[in-house]
């Protein structure tokens, strides 16, 4: 894309950015991330940013990114799993039998 291009879709504000793998960056430029970020981000408020990471690797740093909400997601217990498929019943039977009991 032209640069030209992707200047004017941040100025007018009209991205969504997804930013996958904070914890894969190297770790001596993880920070300089986070500030790059929340530079951008005091910069295009209004622009709609998604940034992923291990909770463990972001907790590690000393800065944190200024967005406007965090989502935390955990893994289901084998519990969650079991009364998910009891509630469905029949259409998912032959899962339930896949489902290990050592989760």
């Amino acid at each position: 894309m032209p640069r030209e291009v992707g200047r004017k879709w941040i100025a007018e504000q009209q991205l969504l950015l997804l930013l996958d793998g904070l914890d894969e960056v190297k770790i001596n430029r993880q920070e300089a991330c986070v500030e790059a970020i929340n530079q951008f981000t005091r910069k295009y408020g209004q622009t709609e940013m998604v940034v992923c990471s291990r909770i463990a690797d972001y907790e590690s740093l000393s800065h944190r990114l200024q967005l406007r909400g965090a989502i935390y997601i955990r893994s289901l217990t084998p519990e969650q799993v079991e009364q998910y498929l009891d509630n469905v019943g029949e259409p998912l039977a032959g899962v339930k039998g896949c489902v290990s009991p050592s989760w």
